[in-house]
């Protein structure tokens, strides 16, 4: 029998399941931190460098709403100096998990705890909320990281939490996001835009909704996108492809990257779609000249297929964590991956 086995009959049974005391103080140099979900983990590791040793509970090909809470991942958060979620109601399963390992540290409101998505604006944040509209989140869309610009937000907030447990290298941990920063701004704007415009220029445009505007613009005789390098230079010629998505997660996506979702085939988020809803969606899906129906894995492929068949579109798993698949092992190559199956 397996760890993880022998840990679930332990439980099951009744019997006490021994958890490292959470009082006790981290004899290591090296700063555990444990995040919820694989992309903050390598967001962890950029910030805090080698001074940071980061492992996720939750997996690239989870539903990051529905992970289930196990000893095992109990284990691995009653040894951590900082736990990283998202935060915006998105990991509710987060709670047990810290509840189980009994780490005051890294407890909600602890010095060793941290919401990453803190500070990012936030889209699609509801008026009121009942159980009508469906699983929907109080403080809006939690999928923040799907748009490049808020992993930078997210690396300062880690970076803020490491300074509080490790003051005497929070110098290096700043400089360390600028690092971070610096990169971001270079892979979704070319290097080239940076250097001309400034990164920081650029996010400000981007944040403000008005950076395919400024894009048009003459610089020495020639536009500005015609400068334009990285992801957004892949994306800037499709911008406005209308695509039908499962779940309502990419309105990051969509403002980052240009691509305009049209509808999502399910009716509310978490609700299984009605005939009627699903005869709406095709028929404006077709006005509109969708071709791609995009899901995340671990979404209904079925039910994804069968739409785009309707349609006359073609369906399309994404992946949208780190290590979802072989290919995306990080947070650049994700993206990349993602740009290459929306767009290609």
């Amino acid at each position: 029998m397996n760890l993880i086995s022998l840990l679930s009959t332990l439980v099951l049974s009744g019997l006490p399941v021994t958890i490292p005391d959470a009082d006790a103080e981290p004899s290591q140099e090296t700063l555990r931190v444990v995040t919820t979900l694989p992309h903050l983990a390598w967001v962890a590791e950029q910030v805090g460098g080698e001074r940071v040793e980061a492992t996720a509970v939750g997996r690239g090909y989870n539903d990051p709403h529905r992970i289930l809470p196990t000893p095992i991942l109990m284990q691995e958060v009653a040894k951590a100096d900082l736990f990283v979620e998202v935060g915006m109601s998105l990991e509710l399963w987060a709670q047990r998990v810290l509840d189980g390992a009994r780490n005051a540290r890294v407890r909600r409101g602890a010095i060793g705890h941290v919401f990453a998505g803190r500070g990012v604006p936030v889209l699609q944040v509801p008026a009121n909320v009942t159980r009508a509209q469906g699983d929907i989140h109080p403080q809006g869309n939690p999928h923040i990281w799907l748009h490049p610009l808020n992993v930078i937000v997210e690396g300062e907030n880690i970076a803020a939490a490491l300074s509080r447990i490790d003051p005497s290298h929070a110098a290096e941990y700043e400089q360390n996001v600028e690092t971070l920063r610096k990169m971001i701004h270079e892979r979704l704007y070319g290097a080239e835009l940076c250097e001309l415009i400034t990164g920081r220029r650029l996010e400000r445009y981007h944040r403000a909704g008005t950076l395919f505007d400024f894009l048009q613009r003459d610089y020495r005789g020639e536009k500005l996108a015609d400068r334009l390098g990285g992801w957004l230079g892949k994306a800037y010629p499709k911008r406005g492809m209308p695509v039908v998505v499962y779940h309502r997660m990419w309105p990051y996506f969509e403002e980052a990257f240009g691509i305009r979702v049209v509808g999502e085939i399910e009716e509310k988020p978490g609700v299984e779609p009605s005939n009627s809803h699903l005869d709406e969606l095709v028929k404006n899906a077709q006005q509109a000249g969708v071709k791609h129906v995009i899901h995340a894995p671990y979404y209904s492929s079925t039910k994804t297929r069968s739409i785009a068949e309707r349609i006359g579109a073609e369906a399309i798993a994404v992946p949208t964590d780190v290590d979802a698949t072989p290919e995306c092992p990080d947070y650049p190559s994700l993206i990349d991956i993602m740009l290459a199956r929306v767009y290609d």
